[in-house]
């Protein structure tokens, strides 16, 4: 079977940057793979775009520039937080509050985002919420593991169940 959408793809990779001396980034191997259902949950556009088409046992290589990644680094992404916002039962988390951390915190609209540290006032904390790999052209290498078909539930959980999936 070959990946298009609503198929369900385990996969495994490697992400350094693109530019100049390859880093790695990020490694996602074959005995803890990535498994996501294709064109229904968030993805890089650029990302889906280079493995579609692919099958088991096919291996791939994508360069995706920072504009059709995670973008540029933008002003809008520093917040000015309420440092009451870092209190618990009345205590500041000062264990939380050290420049240059990475919290993980709650939008407005229920999901999970991760944001850095950048300055701690009395009564205002500076966060940066642009994605840690703004301004990051990145370049993927990997194997495709497996594809199959979603089922039913899958796709109206919009994520993968079973083996390397969620377990309900």
């Amino acid at each position: 079977m070959q990946i298009a959408p609503n198929s369900v793809v385990v996969l495994s990779y490697t992400l350094s940057n693109a530019k100049g001396e390859r880093k790695m980034i990020e490694e996602v191997s074959n005995e803890h793979p990535l498994a996501f259902i294709f064109g229904v949950q968030p993805f890089l556009p650029k990302f889906e775009e280079g493995i579609a088409g692919k099958k088991a046992g096919d291996t791939f290589e994508i360069e995706i520039p920072a504009a059709e990644a995670y973008g540029h680094r933008s002003d809008e992404q520093i917040a000015e937080l309420p440092v009451a916002n870092f209190m618990v039962n009345g205590e500041l988390q000062e264990d939380l509050l050290v420049v240059g951390k990475t919290l993980n915190m709650r939008g407005q609209d229920g999901h999970i985002m991760q944001a850095v540290v950048q300055e701690v006032g009395k009564e205002i904390v500076k966060m940066d919420f642009n994605h840690p790999l703004v301004d990051v052209d990145l370049h993927f290498t990997g194997e495709i593991i497996e594809v199959r078909e979603a089922s039913a539930e899958e796709l109206d959980h919009r994520h993968v169940h079973g083996k390397h999936g969620h377990q309900h």
